[in-house]
């Protein structure tokens, strides 16, 4: 099979930095607890688990409730989405020890709101509900609104903001298209609304290498958890350009090998950002074997 590898892949700058602040926490005895998933990546987690890492997973309860069964005194581990700042607050009377892996450009995102608020001006995000870092940015305020896909979250009698200028970001992991047409609806409602984006440059490079794909590729390989919210728009994004394609979301090499790729001839391999090299370079080694 001839096969196209999709740069960048692997771990993007946040998910490496937060890995590695992982890796380091626990060069000691003392037990680390890591509050939300590191990252989306079971692999990922099973690596560190093993190593003495008690995930804490955002599924199981509310973050606030997982930090409250820490017991006081530990190592706390922040993920790389972000987080509430009131968590920190909820640490300190907890005296937990916290090391903290937010992405610097989730972490610029949430400072950018910050400045914006304290300025008296109303933030609209543009984010998936429900996402760690979609959370940890509604928390800055009561003044920062969600705007999910189709703007059914933003109306202006909602919103309370008719009149203002509003300060609209994106979640990191958002796509182009999405962002750009939210940004055109919230413009049809609020003229004055100021673009200030917020897509990490990882993001940027994996969906346009997925994007300016040759026509050609009848298989695109994603490689990356049905829980990586980046992961889940590269494939999104695959079906969308190449559209005569098959696109084939997978764990890692073991999970590829369970799928029949006999009828075809010219794949494209691409990871999310939580995806580390070795899991690519074996499933890039396995496709070319066929």
């Amino acid at each position: 099979m001839e096969v196209l590898a999709l740069e960048p892949h692997g771990f993007c700058e946040g998910v490496s930095r937060a890995y590695e602040l992982a890796e380091k926490s626990l060069s000691g005895t003392d037990p680390v607890y890591a509050l939300g998933l590191v990252v989306h990546n079971e692999k990922v987690i099973a690596s560190l688990r093993k190593r003495g890492l008690i995930s804490l997973d955002e599924r199981t309860d509310s973050l606030a409730n997982l930090l409250r069964s820490i017991p006081n005194g530990s190592k706390l581990l922040f993920s790389a989405h972000g987080h509430d700042p009131k968590l920190d607050s909820l640490a300190q009377t907890k005296s937990l020890r916290t090391i903290d892996s937010t992405c610097p450009f989730v972490k610029a995102n949430m400072e950018r709101m910050l400045a914006a608020l304290g300025k008296g001006s109303p933030v609209i995000y543009i984010g998936e509900k429900g996402h760690l870092e979609c959370e940890a940015a509604l928390s800055l305020s009561q003044n920062v609104y969600l705007y999910e896909k189709g703007g059914s979250d933003l109306q202006p009698s909602y919103l309370g903001i008719s009149g203002n200028r509003p300060y609209v970001v994106v979640q990191t992991t958002m796509d182009e298209s999405e962002s750009q047409e939210a940004f055109a609806d919230i413009v049809s409602r609020f003229p004055d609304a100021v673009y200030a984006g917020g897509r990490c440059p990882s993001t940027i490079k994996r969906q346009s290498s997925i994007a300016k794909a040759p026509q050609s590729i009848d298989i695109f390989v994603i490689l990356g958890s049905e829980r990586s919210n980046n992961t889940l728009r590269l494939a999104a994004l695959a079906k969308q350009t190449h559209p005569s394609a098959t696109v084939l979301r997978v764990l890692d090499k073991n999970e590829l090998t369970t799928k029949d790729l006999s009828s075809h001839k010219k794949a494209a391999l691409a990871s999310g950002a939580s995806t580390d090299p070795r899991t690519y370079f074996e499933a890039l080694s396995y496709l070319q074997a066929l």
